[in-house]
């Protein structure tokens, strides 16, 4: 909220939270879309072979409530994925990222020895959200088992709908052994 005035912050959550999480949850966000009902959702979002699917059932779930919700009553200039176990940094600006094009950091990916974009956080057009809600959907039934949500996008998104990000102003566990990093 500090780097990003007059934002509304969305949770889409996928796991069972303590009391205590879920308090300061209901603290730090203007919207949260509990998805810990769902038991598939739940079981891939703590499984790393199958955490795809479950990224891209939680994505789901906070496009379209952007979608059929808040679209209804205004239109954002910027939208922003950003992962649960990121935060932004200092250098974080608005003006990295583009308002028409989808906003990516391409990262190298050593299992796929190939570049792929970085997920941890990117923007969404606007004018392309409701296309782009089409494509989690054709992510969910083309993802293999034990890669994530990153390595689709690549494919689905076309190139020219793409802005390159430098530097994204982002820090936090790159992946479930808890190794940091800062892009």
């Amino acid at each position: 909220k500090r780097l990003v005035p007059n934002s509304i912050c969305v949770l889409v959550e996928g796991s069972i939270l303590s009391q205590e999480h879920a308090l300061g949850y209901r603290k730090s966000f203007d919207i949260i879309l509990d998805m810990s009902s769902i038991p598939e959702v739940v079981s891939a979002v703590n499984d790393s072979r199958n955490i795809g699917y479950g990224e891209c059932k939680l994505i789901q779930t906070g496009i379209g409530y952007i979608v059929n919700n808040l679209l209804i009553e205004f239109e954002p200039r910027y939208i922003f994925k950003l992962g649960a176990r990121y935060e932004l940094t200092d250098t974080f600006s608005l003006c990295n990222f583009s308002d028409k094009k989808f906003s990516f950091k391409s990262v190298y990916d050593s299992v796929l020895t190939t570049d792929v974009y970085a997920t941890g956080l990117f923007s969404i057009p606007v004018r392309r959200l409701r296309e782009f809600y089409g494509m989690l959907d054709r992510v969910e039934k083309n993802l293999p088992v034990c890669l994530g949500v990153e390595h689709m996008y690549k494919n689905l998104i076309p190139f020219e709908y793409v802005h390159s990000v430098n530097i994204l102003g982002l820090t936090g566990a790159l992946n479930y052994n808890g190794s940091i990093f800062t892009y």
